[in-house]
């Protein structure tokens, strides 16, 4: 996982144990960094990852900020699984997964 990405989700993480106002918008833009960062370093986001930030940015709307920094760390995680870990892991709830490329 990217330094600079693992830095705002402690920060965005220590920030929101004392408070949610006002953090909805650096959240959301964490979100938005991920994506950059997964198209920057894959050429594309898989469909575990797009999940993953897709939730994220559904509790934001519903005012889950710490469960959507869970989000983003997990799409950050399973970016790097080996391919077996990662359809093994991402088949377990999706049970009739057609596999796609990852990778660009």
């Amino acid at each position: 996982m990217p330094n600079k990405l693992q830095d705002q989700l402690i920060d965005l993480g220590e920030k929101l144990s004392k408070g949610y106002e006002s953090h909805h918008g650096e959240v959301l833009l964490l979100i938005s960094d991920a994506r950059k960062e997964l198209i920057s370093r894959f050429g594309m986001i898989a469909p575990w990852e797009s999940e993953e930030l897709d939730l994220a940015e559904n509790y934001v709307g519903a005012n889950f900020l710490k469960a959507s920094l869970l989000a983003v760390y997990t799409s950050l995680v399973v970016s790097e699984y080996s391919d077996e870990e990662y359809w093994v892991g991402y088949g377990y709830t999706h049970k009739y997964l057609k596999k796609v490329p990852r990778r660009v």
